[in-house]
């Protein structure tokens, strides 16, 4: 699986998932430009399926993590605005305003659709790229 991330605006960094030569959903992550995130570097990883709880929640829910050394707990998961997430990547069916904001739209059939098409799968390998030029102002 690759991560390809095509824009970052300073606040999200905005990317398409590919699954073997197709692209299964659109994904974003929080900026580096945001100082209290370290987002996860460009390299290949193991995602391991487990269960994790985000700290909303009152329950576990069943996911990949994605094996970042020196990090526990960077998983795929839903939500709509780079705020969503810490170093989480989070999975969505399209980039839209969500609240005035660039964020992504349909998280949780984006997730739903990432979970079925890997549940036969406990562990993957995953590929990020950036394939965009940052701009130097």
């Amino acid at each position: 699986m690759r991560l390809i991330r095509v824009a970052d605006n300073g606040i999200g960094s905005y990317s398409t998932l590919i699954y073997g030569d197709t692209p299964l959903c659109v994904a974003l992550e929080r900026s580096k430009e945001d100082p209290r995130i370290k987002p996860i570097s460009p390299g290949t990883y193991q995602c391991a399926r487990g269960m994790h709880r985000l700290e909303h929640m009152d329950h576990d829910f069943e996911t990949f993590e994605i094996l970042v050394p020196g990090h526990t707990g960077i998983v795929f998961h839903w939500g709509n605005l780079p705020t969503d997430s810490k170093m989480c990547v989070l999975l969505g069916m399209a980039f839209n305003r969500v609240l005035g904001q660039p964020g992504i739209s349909e998280s949780r059939n984006a997730f739903a659709r990432f979970m079925e098409i890997l549940k036969l799968t406990d562990r993957f390998q995953l590929s990020i790229v950036e394939a965009f030029t940052r701009e130097v102002a």
